[in-house]
């Protein structure tokens, strides 16, 4: 029976899309089966990181209406990974939540590993996806704004700061670790404008393999070992 993991945020545009291909990607490279899943409904974007947009057909929702389309839904990415993606079409509000919850559990027999790709902010998505989760990881800037949303999200979960600046600027990670409540830090991802580029490219995965790799490990330890 895999583990169901959310990747959440208190505020959009803070490389929760990005964070979790490259967790995805990780895992998958120890040899761990692993789903990655767009909760986004009617805003996905997981798609374009991972480079497949032109290669869906069905998505979630019609593998949750229909069983059948499970398989046609799901996309293949790399060896160990494989993408569902959100409808495009319609919101949370609009679908079959229990439909999709069930889904996914019965995906976990198939994966070691499903991550989920939340919704930004507060609403109906982002509570189902905490009513199937197992653990969350919560990513934020190193900025005192994203911090605040971010800490009303959850608790017993652990942080990623992604985009932390490596000079220039003088942050006191201890202080945002408080407000956070943070049990574990799970990764510091550098800012980096080849991410940007290779998320915009669709070719993260790319990166994963060679810079990244050392940066999410202790991520990973967490995702597999559980502290």
């Amino acid at each position: 029976m895999g583990e169901i993991i959310g990747v959440v945020s208190g505020k959009g545009g803070v490389g929760k899309t990005t964070i979790t291909a490259c967790l995805g990607a990780a895992l998958s490279h120890a040899g761990h089966r692993v789903l990655l899943c767009d909760g986004d409904f009617g805003l996905r974007d997981l798609d374009l990181v991972l480079g497949v947009a032109d290669e869906i057909i069905y998505d979630a929702l019609d593998a949750s209406e229909d069983k059948d389309y499970t398989d046609d839904a799901i996309v293949s990415i790399a060896e160990n990974l494989d993408f569902l993606p959100a409808s495009q079409s319609a919101r949370w509000e609009d679908i079959g939540r229990k439909k999709y919850k069930k889904l996914v559990r019965r995906l976990c027999d198939v994966y070691d590993y499903i991550l989920i790709d939340a919704p930004a902010g507060i609403g109906k998505g982002i509570e189902s996806i905490l009513d199937l989760v197992s653990r969350c990881i919560v990513v934020t800037h190193p900025l005192w704004v994203s911090l605040r949303n971010g800490a009303r999200m959850i608790r017993d979960y652990a942080i990623v700061f992604n985009a932390v600046p490596m000079e220039g600027e003088d942050i006191n990670l201890y202080d945002m670790l408080e407000v956070l409540r943070a049990e574990y830090v799970g990764a510091m991802i550098p800012y980096d404008e080849d991410v940007l580029t290779y998320t915009q490219d669709g070719h993260l995965l790319e990166l994963v393999s060679t810079d990244l790799t050392s940066v999410l490990a202790p991520l990973v330890d967490y995702v597999v070992t559980g502290d």
